[in-house]
Parts: structure tokens; C-alpha cells; sequence
């Protein structure tokens, strides 16, 4: 399995109460899948993406990706996992307003360290595959929302990373929107991109070749 969750455990301290978001949590995906995880609100698969991102720790259980048991990685070597394997698409998209749509995907590629000739071409050609190139010195604000969310995208994509994690992605978007956005994610999936979708949107969540309902995953 190219991602694999065991045993998941996470809670949280609030004041001073425990409350258990979920226990005992598996999750098999294979290489290149594009999988929808649906629930109800605030049943932890927005945690659960979070944890998957390595952007949050759990409690117990094992997480390997690709065969490499990361459950114990440094804060450091997570962030050199979201660096060089994962990327991020969320609802409200967290472009930066006083960016340009060009300098809004360049950001990543820029802490990477990649030179500014191999930035352009990069940012250009994913500016391209989103349909978007014509917009590439206009700021978000001048963007529809789901041109938004197409950067947001094609940000995500900078760094080439074999897992695509997508919150709520279209919670944001009309049904137009929404179609042309996961008509994207679909296209990235078919290219070899696994994708990994938390939504409460049914239309969205049609997308993908496996659904998930988050109870199905606590055993």
C-alpha cells in the first residue's frame, strides 16, 4: 500500500476535558487512487487530512507512506515529507492578496531554492495546464472563485508531489465551479496523481473512484 494508517488514535485537551476525535482509525490507499472521504461535520476528516499531511501529530497508531513508517519523524523530517511529496488545496483557497496569480504559485518553488528561470517555466506551464495563463499578472481579487481555487491548484502542484490533499476543495464554489474543478482533480488522478479528497459535497465526492464514509474507517 502507497499510504497506510494504522490504529489511528487522536484526542485533544480542552480545558480540562479529553475529547476523543477518533480511536482506532485504518486507512489503505494505493499509488494513484483518488479517494473521497464524506461525514458529517466535526467527525475529525478534516483532522484526519491534517494528520495526513503531517501538519498535525496523533497519539497512537502507525502512519507509513510509501513503506516508510514516519510515525515518529521530527518536526523537521515531516516538513521535508510535505515539502518533496504532498500538496494542499483547501476551501478558502489562502491565496495571497497583495501577490500576483504568477507570484502566488511561485511561493513554494521559491523556498525550494529553484532559480528564477526554472520558476517562470514551472509556474508558466501549470498556469497553462489550468487554462489560466492569460491571468498570470492579475491578483486574486480580480479572480471568480473557482479561478481562485485553480491556482490554488496549480500552487499546490509546484513542487511535484505525489500526493494531492484536497479539504473541502469546492466548499466555496457553485455547481459549475465545482465540475471544473474536479474535472481538474480527475485529470490530475488519470496523470498519476493520488488524490485524497475530504468533502461534504456528494458532487464532488461522484469524482472519485473510491468513497469513504469516515465511520467506515474506525473499526
Amino acid at each position: 500500500m502507497f499510504i497506510n494508517i494504522e490504529n489511528l488514535k487522536k484526542v485533544y485537551q480542552c480545558h480540562n476535558d479529553t475529547v476523543n476525535v477518533f480511536d482506532n482509525l485504518n486507512l489503505s490507499i494505493n499509488k494513484g487512487n483518488f479517494v473521497s472521504i464524506t461525514g458529517k461535520s466535526g467527525c475529525g476528516k478534516s483532522t484526519l487530512l491534517r494528520i495526513m499531511g503531517c501538519l498535525e501529530n496523533f497519539d497512537d497508531g502507525s502512519y507509513f507512506i510509501d513503506g516508510v513508517n514516519i510515525s515518529n519523524y521530527s518536526p523537521s523530517q515531516l516538513a521535508q515529507i510535505r515539502n518533496k511529496k504532498i500538496g494542499f488545496v483547501f476551501q478558502n483557497f489562502n491565496l495571497i492578496p497583495e501577490y500576483t496569480v504568477f507570484e502566488n504559485i511561485e511561493v513554494p518553488l521559491g523556498y525550494a531554492g529553484i532559480s528564477y528561470k526554472e520558476r517562470k517555466s514551472r509556474v508558466e506551464y501549470l498556469l497553462n495546464e489550468i487554462e489560466l495563463l492569460d491571468k498570470k499578472a492579475v491578483y486574486p481579487n480580480q479572480l471568480s472563485g473557482g479561478q481562485q481555487q485553480r491556482i490554488a491548484i496549480a500552487r499546490a502542484l509546484a513542487n511535484n508531489p505525489v500526493i494531492l490533499l484536497a479539504d473541502e476543495p469546492t466548499g466555496n464554489l457553485d455547481s459549475e465551479n465545482t465540475k471544473l474543478v474536479m474535472e481538474l482533480f480527475k485529470k490530475l488522478n488519470k496523470s498519476g496523481l493520488t488524490v485524497i479528497m475530504v468533502t461534504h459535497d456528494q458532487q464532488a465526492a461522484s469524482y472519485a473512484e473510491i468513497n469513504y464514509e469516515f465511520s467506515q474507517l474506525i473499526k
